[in-house]
């Protein structure tokens, strides 16, 4: 399920048009549930505890080096750290859309519960993929028309504890104390051009239908099929 907060978004993406947003948007945005200030980094400091650990910039021969240092077998010679964050340069080149995934088991015809924080962070217009073997091969065709996209990836966001210290990290892990209710499935790939970049896989009117977030609850089994709410005002 892809959720937005606007009405014409929702009819962009059953149109086939998935707005990718460059990665830095995320680590810049305050809205509760989208930002993060660790997204896209490469290297994340734990600063609750960092566990004697540090990043800092120091010189050698007149040159600037980000360098990681362990002084737990030395705390008195500690030097807290004055970068917390480090991203590799190519990471901003990555642009990402990102869908949350609703995990059902068909034989006991149980859906997981919906996060009721979801509405209020990412707003009430939805579009739920109902084939997404399609789905996934309209986004891979779409990719192949275009080579100037490239590093192409999509996969489930690998939520983990932030361990003390300095963590390494990637644009498909996040901490799972803040989002791992998100059950994030995301899309990323690199392109050269800086900010956002609208990929259009055609109209997926038939292997989707639009959802409001109000509305997932109402989802169902009936005789073992999946049922869900229609709506005319939202086709």
């Amino acid at each position: 399920m892809k959720f937005t907060s606007k009405f014409q978004r929702q009819q962009d993406i059953l149109n086939g048009k998935l707005y990718f947003n460059e990665i830095d948007w995320f680590a810049k945005c305050e809205n509760p549930g989208q930002g993060d200030l660790a997204e896209g980094k490469s290297l994340v400091e734990n600063y609750s505890n960092p566990n004697y650990q540090s990043l800092n910039i120091e010189l050698f021969n007149g040159k600037a080096f980000l360098v990681q240092r362990d002084y737990s077998q030395n705390p008195k010679e500690y030097k807290p750290s004055t970068v917390h964050y480090y991203s590799a340069a190519e990471n901003r080149k990555v642009k990402i859309i990102c869908f949350y995934t609703s995990f059902i088991d068909v034989e006991k015809s149980l859906i997981q519960e919906f996060p009721s924080n979801m509405k209020e962070e990412f707003g009430n217009y939805g579009v739920m993929i109902l084939n997404r073997a399609k789905f996934f091969d309209r986004i891979s065709r779409a990719f192949v028309a275009k080579p100037e996209y490239y590093s192409c990836y999509m996969g489930f966001v690998d939520y983990v504890d932030m361990q003390p210290g300095i963590n390494e990290w990637n644009p498909f892990k996040k901490d799972v104390t803040r989002f791992g209710y998100q059950n994030e499935f995301r899309i990323a790939f690199k392109a050269d051009n800086p900010g956002a970049i609208t990929l259009d896989i055609g109209s997926i009117r038939d292997i989707a239908v639009p959802i409001l977030a109000e509305d997932v609850d109402k989802i169902h089994f009936r005789d073992g099929e999946l049922n869900y709410p229609i709506y005319q005002q939202c086709t």
